[in-house]
């Protein structure tokens, strides 16, 4: 498995962990398990963690394998990167088509506005890093 694979992987499961804890608090607190209060600390915890996280973990991947950190990053490896953003693009687009719809013929908060815009811009990340593990694991 290649380090930027490595990389890949890593923002997968930290965008999906965040993702989980953010919609956990949302669903506790229409619950009213914890308050509404702490849903906006959760998020900006949720934020801090995706950006801390995977730099921590990609700097310890970076130690610990160093001519994989060192390399520059070649021919392959940038066009699997742009067909996985090309695609997710594609999503991100489509998401938002569909979320001006509703956003035009439903009634919506400006906080429902904004989770929608944040669900489609995770599923956009989902897919471009879905697709870059999958060009690496099919290797073209």
């Amino acid at each position: 498995m290649s380090l930027r694979e490595k990389f890949a992987w890593v923002a997968l499961i930290t965008i999906v962990f965040g993702v989980c804890t953010y919609v956990g608090a949302i669903v506790l607190g229409h619950q009213r398990v914890i308050g509404y209060r702490q849903v906006p600390w959760t998020a900006a915890a949720v934020m801090i963690a995706i950006i801390v996280l995977p730099l921590a973990i990609r700097a310890f991947l970076a130690l610990r394998l160093p001519r994989g950190a060192l390399t520059a990053q070649d021919e392959l490896e940038r066009l699997f990167e742009l067909k996985a953003t090309r695609i997710a693009f594609f999503g991100l687009a489509a998401g938002l088509v569909v979320s001006t719809f509703f956003i035009i013929h439903a009634p919506a908060t400006p906080l429902d506005i904004a989770n929608g815009v944040l669900a489609i811009t995770v599923v956009a990340y989902l897919i471009k890093f879905g697709a870059e593990i999958r060009y690496h694991r099919r290797g073209f």
